[in-house]
This record gives structure tokens, sequence and C-alpha cells, in this order.
């Protein structure tokens, strides 16, 4: 389940898109997130910010501990929704 720099494929999608819609309203680099299926210093860049985020170790790796604590979008129908496992929806950045 680790998604690392060279990794590809639908999960590293999804992953990506997560990141995007649920964290780049923190962060506008990762609003322009490229969504691609391909993982490399950007997505290992935007992982880490949301690692940091979220408080753990934000060493770019989407690994186990990350899944549990990182939001996701959810799937039933309305785009763009993100649950946060920890704490509810981020807050509107102006």
């Amino acid at each position: 389940m680790l998604a690392a720099s060279g990794d590809f494929g639908a999960g590293v999608e999804q992953l990506q898109e997560a990141l995007r819609l649920c964290y780049g309203p923190l962060n506008p680099n990762l609003a322009e997130l490229r969504v691609d299926g391909r993982s490399g210093p950007r997505t290992a860049a935007a992982l880490a910010f949301a690692q940091a985020f979220e408080k753990i170790t934000p060493d770019g790796i989407y690994g186990p501990h990350t899944a549990r604590h990182l939001a996701f979008v959810t799937v039933d129908g309305r785009p763009g929704l993100c649950w946060y496992p920890f704490g509810g929806p981020l807050p509107q950045v102006p």
C-alpha cells in the first residue's frame, strides 16, 4: 500500500485527487496538482504538506499510518466532498 515516487495507477490518481480537493484550499500549489496517476516529486510534496497538516511525519510516502489520518474524497455522488477522519471539514480559506 505504499505510494512512493515512481508508483503509478488508479490508486495514485485517487490520492492525487484527494490531495487536490481536500487540501488544495489550504495550499494553492495543491489546488493545481496534476491528477495523472503517476507519483513524482509534486505528489510527494503535496502528500508531505497534507501529512504535516494532519500532524504526522511528513515523509511524502502514503503508507498505512498516513492512510488512517488523511482526508479522502467521498464516493456518495457529491463531487468534491471530503471526509476527515480526525476532525470534520477543513476551515474555508478566503
